[in-house]
């Protein structure tokens, strides 16, 4: 990010930083709208590997339930309002893959996706779609009439966003 001058307030100063951490997501500065999951993987990484170390004698299954039930809402955290790059769910899908190749002792080279597959789980990626769908189904169906304003606002063939703001302030009266 180039230099900018920092904004002036009243008599307060205001400088620009390269991220801003709002409700547990990085957010980074620049042109893009983007994401930083590094906490994210460090998160996972030090509950996997705390689970890990006192769960070795577990069963197999047992060892996954743990994993999904403390491990994988780390990576799928705010993934609905969220949207990440190719790089980002891909790197995301390294950590959980991680999780099975450890549990089950394969190679970090051997690919585990069929493995996955035949154990009736589904892929780091499918995961994070299901997430997203559910958080746009649950926008949508929202009681909340801004929410579900917003759902249309962001998703629905409106020919301007004033269109469906009109829609939704109509609709709630």
């Amino acid at each position: 990010m180039s230099s900018i001058d920092p904004m002036h307030l009243d008599m307060d100063i205001i400088y620009w930083a390269e991220s801003v951490k709002y409700l547990g997501v990085h957010i980074n500065g620049g042109k893009n709208l983007s994401f930083h999951i590094h906490s994210f993987r460090r998160s996972f990484y030090a509950a996997f590997n705390s689970i890990h170390s006192h769960a070795k004698a577990l069963e197999k299954p047992v060892q996954v339930a743990l994993y999904e039930s403390y491990c994988l809402p780390l990576l799928t955290f705010a993934v609905g309002a969220v949207t990440y790059n190719e790089q980002k769910v891909h790197d995301l899908n390294v950590c959980w893959n991680t999780m099975y190749q450890t549990v089950f002792s394969f190679n970090r080279w051997e690919s585990i996706k069929s493995f996955i597959n035949g154990l009736g789980k589904l892929s780091l990626q499918c995961i994070l779609k299901v997430c997203k769908v559910k958080f746009y189904f649950h926008l949508l169906y929202a009681a909340n009439l801004l929410l579900s304003g917003l759902f249309w606002l962001h998703y629905n063939d409106c020919y301007s966003a004033d269109a469906c703001l009109r829609h939704v302030a109509v609709n709630a009266v």
